[in-house]
């Protein structure tokens, strides 16, 4: 079941961790350490994950009380999920940054209210009253995917973390996941990037209630850094190792403002909501879970737009529509 999901990399090996919706998998990364094994993103907390690391450890020859350290780049349930079932077995440390262990409580702590407040905020953006409750059951559903919660160390930014016995820059950056974290040996030109440049596909920008108040420009910048950065290979949390990072950073910079001018073309010819947008963009297909990442993306495009002053936004009864600034 495991010979398909770890590919050794030289020092480290890349064990790909399941997960149930689209992505499919998500790039673990285990270092071995002068004692014992630093693990990167360990995944989604589920059965079929346990199950998986279980058996990928046995093949490996390594004992779960081997893992040392958990590493965390950011705080999404398909990375940080099962850390703290996996410190609870190891004895391993934790450790994120600071910011992405507070997205952690409010994500999924329980004194969380996302769940509530994320349809409530849809509806804002036109999303149909009917499909709230599933929405609403949707969020919740991923809290049990993260629990137990770890205990956690957080990093020291201003100084080098060791993986491996190399050390590591580490850059945060936000609109993906605030304070998310990647590991960088300018030395080698190597990035342990996490879901901040992804090869293939672009990564989720959402708008949260009381978050980020413009996540796109935060991504936006964040992208400008990264593509300064003399990267010669790039190992992701999704999909498969890549060398064109620079290239990739600026082709997601390309991807959003087409984006944003489509956009605001829709905004041009009518008022629109974020729903709108998301029905006349990918029509009825989409699943809840798909439906989520587009509305949040759709809304940090808008609020974006009409922060550089492309688009007036006028609220009736409750609801937020779009018109393209005169």
């Amino acid at each position: 079941m495991t010979k398909n999901t770890i590919t050794r990399h030289g020092e480290w090996i890349q064990i790909k961790s399941p997960v149930h919706f689209p992505l499919q998998w998500v790039n673990s990364y285990l270092f071995p350490e002068e004692e014992g094994y630093t693990l990167v993103d360990p995944g989604l907390h589920t059965e079929q994950n346990i199950q998986h690391w279980q058996e990928t450890l046995s093949e490996l020859g390594i004992r779960m009380t081997q893992i040392r350290r958990i590493v965390l780049t950011h705080h999404h349930p398909d990375h940080y999920g099962l850390s703290g079932w996996m410190q609870q077995q190891s004895g391993a440390e934790v450790w994120m940054s600071e910011t992405a262990w507070k997205q952690t409580q409010f994500m999924w702590g329980e004194q969380e209210t996302v769940s509530t407040d994320l349809p409530k905020l849809f509806a804002r953006h036109g999303y149909p009253d009917d499909l709230q409750p599933d929405m609403h059951k949707h969020i919740q559903g991923f809290i049990m995917k993260t629990v137990p919660h770890p205990e956690v160390k957080f990093f020291k930014l201003d100084a080098p973390f060791i993986l491996g016995g190399r050390c590591y820059e580490m850059i945060e950056s936000h609109g993906h996941a605030s304070g998310h974290i990647s590991f960088y040996d300018a030395d080698r030109g190597v990035i342990f990037c996490g879901d901040q440049v992804l090869p293939r596909i672009s990564p989720n920008i959402s708008y949260l209630p009381g978050q980020d108040p413009d996540p796109l420009q935060s991504y936006l910048s964040s992208l400008e850094q990264m593509a300064t950065l003399s990267v010669v290979q790039a190992y992701p949390g999704h999909r498969e190792p890549f060398q064109h990072f620079q290239s990739r950073a600026q082709e997601l910079i390309k991807h959003h403002e087409v984006r944003l001018a489509h956009i605001h073309r829709l905004a041009v010819e009518s008022d629109i909501t974020a729903y709108d947008i998301c029905q006349q963009t990918f029509g009825d297909r989409l699943t809840v879970h798909q439906m989520r990442f587009a509305m949040s993306e759709m809304i940090a495009h808008l609020v974006y737009l009409a922060k550089k002053g492309q688009l007036q936004v006028q609220e009736t009864d409750g609801l937020l529509r779009y018109r393209a600034a005169n």
